[in-house]
């Protein structure tokens, strides 16, 4: 903004969570920029918007609490407030707008002004009637409002050519696109035949109607899952630890969130994939194995 010659204010969203200017003195610009919003246009840039993609401080400790009970995140009322004046235009910036659901993305579109065509009859009378949303996460890159930016559709819409390649212009600096060619390896999970009747039949299933909430344990698994042996079995370690052991799930104090099945139900079908994991060596780890061979891959086709 500065090589560009344009006046800028910089906020972290964790002054922007703070209760008042006394805990973080940056607050009083925000609010002066509030005041005297009207006076000027501004553009709000959110970098890494997915860390606004929740929009109350709790999910799990409000989740019972009806919509107009819950207790907004203070960060996401004051840029709400800001962008309700009319006079912000805003830009979301992020590499990963959904986590666990759809709300994800939806909570951060409601930051956008709010100028979608609405089906109820009087709009004006609906809390966010004309905010931006989606139902199914096919629709997010059609929405007039997104823009999905890969590195193929930069080099190609955006990029210059010289001797060395593809480059893009940065205050006079050239920055080349890499010419690398990816390829994708499939390479089977570690004990699928012993895990995926575990997750069919629902073992890590918390007690709720609520998909949302029911899944959230098996969401973290399958990360972990694919992730590593070792992060894998720190995750089921907690499941069979779950309630009382060393290593269980710490809920929050008025959650009475249990699982589905018993501890001890648990532990019959855990355990014996616990047993198996602590005996598998580095090298029969099928994932490092596949990573390796990417490796040796992109070395030989960048040599050439």
């Amino acid at each position: 903004m500065r090589e560009a010659s344009i006046f800028s204010d910089y906020f972290n969203l964790d002054i922007l969570d703070k209760e008042d200017s006394d805990k973080a003195h940056d607050l009083e610009v925000w609010e002066e920029i509030t005041q005297a919003v009207s006076d000027h246009r501004w553009l709000l840039i959110f970098d890494e918007s997915h860390k606004l993609r929740k929009r109350y401080p709790d999910e799990f400790r409000n989740k019972r609490y009806r919509q107009e009970e819950k207790r907004e995140r203070r960060a996401f009322t004051r840029i709400r407030k800001l962008v309700e004046s009319g006079n912000v235009k805003v830009l979301l910036l992020t590499g990963s707008p959904y986590a666990t659901d759809i709300d994800n993305i939806n909570t951060q579109l409601l930051l956008l002004p709010h100028t979608a065509k609405s089906e109820a009859l009087l709009p004006e009378y609906i809390d966010d009637a004309r905010a931006w949303r989606i139902n199914d996460t096919d629709e997010f890159t059609n929405l007039p409002v997104a823009s999905q930016l890969t590195t193929p559709h930069v080099a190609k819409y955006y990029g210059q050519t010289d001797s060395e390649g593809v480059y893009i212009g940065f205050s006079g600096e050239k920055k080349y696109v890499p010419n690398v060619i990816l390829h994708s390896l499939y390479v089977p999970l570690p004990f699928e035949n012993e895990l995926t009747p575990v997750f069919a039949e629902g073992y890590f299933d918390l007690d709720y109607s609520n998909p949302k909430y029911r899944e959230a344990i098996e969401t973290q698994i399958k990360i972990a899952w694919g992730s590593s042996p070792l992060a894998l079995r720190s995750m089921l370690e907690r499941v069979v630890d779950t309630p009382g052991g060393k290593r269980q799930f710490k809920f929050a104090k008025n959650q009475t969130s249990k699982f589905v099945f018993s501890k001890i139900e648990r532990q019959e079908v855990l355990i014996p994939v616990l047993e198996k994991l602590n005996k598998l060596t580095f090298k029969q780890d099928l994932q490092y194995a596949g990573c390796l061979c990417s490796c040796q891959l992109r070395y030989r086709l960048d040599s050439h």
